[in-house]
């Protein structure tokens, strides 16, 4: 079967596609997890708050995983909450002056 047109158009060309908005995958329209922020801190206390930019969508909608590089295994004292409409915040204990990782991901099905 030979090509009857070089400009895509007329007998033999493939029809015209509608791009549909939901085939686009933009940052924002990403399916699956998705790690929001990341980062350590060496705590001065024995425990200390975090406080990050508010992303999309509610607090219950994100994981937090901790890990430390001491024996002292860091936990969640307070989960993430909305500290105001722009930021949320979160606080981790563990021993003191102990530097611990932290990530947040999205929840989702990738």
């Amino acid at each position: 079967m030979g090509a009857t047109t070089t400009e895509g158009t007329g007998h033999g060309s493939a029809p015209i596609q509608k791009k549909n908005y939901q085939l686009n995958l933009g940052l924002n329209r990403l399916i699956g997890p998705k790690i929001v922020a990341a980062g350590l801190l060496t705590l001065k206390e024995n425990c200390e708050f975090v406080s990050i930019p508010a992303p999309i969508g509610s607090p219950s909608d994100y994981c937090i995983l901790l890990t430390g590089t001491s024996q002292t295994v860091p936990y969640l004292s307070r989960p993430l909450a909305a500290q105001s409409s722009k930021n949320w915040q979160f606080e981790v204990t563990a021993g003191n002056h102990d530097v611990v990782h932290y990530i947040i991901v999205k929840i989702g099905f990738g």
